[in-house]
């Protein structure tokens, strides 16, 4: 019997489809578990496989290789506190509602997204993923926190964080095509860092699409350890 697919319920709202998780595996027919998703009439399915997929069309679906992801995660002990120096540049944001500043700098972090390689999504649903994704931070505090980095007193830089006990995840890490190279999204990532280590959070974790050579380098130089890795299609019904 085929794997049961995971129904979407937030992304079936904002996309206005039928949306749906898979995760394959290399005993797991696509082609079964594609046509049963036809069947249960989803429109498009996230595939998660640890192997890459050669076929392009499958069924009544067409897969459109959007890069996939590398998870990175870090053991937290309080020797990490000590690693890290005060950065008087670094505050938590503490507006309610998000400023053009802040969704260019947050556009930013997306220039990979899968959100934005997939033509075949509504017009506009990166940017405004994006911003939902922020605005759901601000409003879910204090589980969610946004830490922007000031430089001439304007926000050059960001990192949103969530707390999932006994972990932290973040979110989106950018920084101003004006002030890369600077050494900002280390600061930003040692000072959520700091704020786990304090709160006796025991690790953080991060994932990054695979052709995001920077962002890997960053985490790696970070000390982060990859801990998993998928290939990752969207896969759209075509009939």
């Amino acid at each position: 019997m085929p794997e049961p697919i995971e129904p979407l319920a937030w992304d079936s709202k904002f996309f206005h489809r039928r949306v749906g998780k898979l995760i394959l595996n290399t005993a797991t027919s696509l082609d079964e578990l594609l046509h049963s998703a036809s069947q249960e009439r989803y429109e498009l399915l996230y595939i998660y496989s640890h192997i890459q997929i050669e076929d392009r069309l499958i069924g009544r679906y067409a897969l459109l290789d959007v890069g996939g992801h590398i998870t990175f995660a870090k053991n937290l002990s309080s020797e990490c506190l000590t690693k890290a120096r005060p950065t008087p540049e670094i505050c938590e944001l503490q507006l309610d509602t998000l400023t053009p500043e802040l969704l260019e700098i947050a556009f930013l972090s997306g220039h990979l997204s899968r959100f934005k390689i997939d033509l075949s999504l509504p017009a506009g649903s990166f940017e405004r993923l994006y911003e939902t994704w922020l605005t759901n931070t601000l409003e879910n505090r204090p589980r969610t926190s946004i830490y922007t980095y000031y430089s001439d007193d304007r926000v050059v830089g960001l990192i949103t964080s969530e707390l999932h006990e006994p972990k932290c995840n973040i979110g989106l890490l950018a920084v101003s095509q004006s002030h890369q190279g600077q050494g900002i999204a280390t600061k930003l990532i040692r000072h959520v860092q700091d704020i786990c280590t304090i709160n006796k959070v025991a690790s953080i974790e991060v994932k990054s699409q695979l052709s995001n050579k920077c962002a890997i380098g960053l985490y790696l130089k970070n000390s982060f350890a990859e801990s998993d890795r998928s290939f990752l299609y969207h896969a759209h019904n075509v009939e």
